[in-house]
């Protein structure tokens, strides 16, 4: 993940959030375990590079659907996809600084 800034807008956060997706879908391939995984990822890709609502508010959405996903397909992630997942998280820590 390149530099974010701690005031990057919705737009940065969103192009870096669809680039770290393309990764993971890449990574993920066609295993058949990881299906409803990747369908969630596609489905968030698509919102986001629509801009159909806040950044903040998608990725929210999607990290939450994602944590449900894993859990109840029980999946194991490999370290690069968990490293992956984390950075996304990272897109959700907006700072105010007032």
């Amino acid at each position: 993940m390149t530099g974010l800034k701690w005031f990057a807008g919705g737009k940065e956060r969103r192009e870096q959030a669809v680039a770290i997706i393309d990764e993971v879908i890449e990574t993920i391939g066609d295993k058949p375990n990881y299906a409803d995984l990747k369908q969630v990822l596609h489905s968030y890709r698509t919102e986001l590079a629509d801009s159909r609502s806040a950044t903040p508010y998608i990725l929210s959405r999607m990290s939450l659907e994602i944590s449900e996903v894993v859990r109840k397909d029980q999946l194991t992630l490999s370290p690069f996809i968990e490293e992956r997942m984390a950075e996304l998280r990272k897109l959700l820590a907006i700072r105010y600084g007032y």
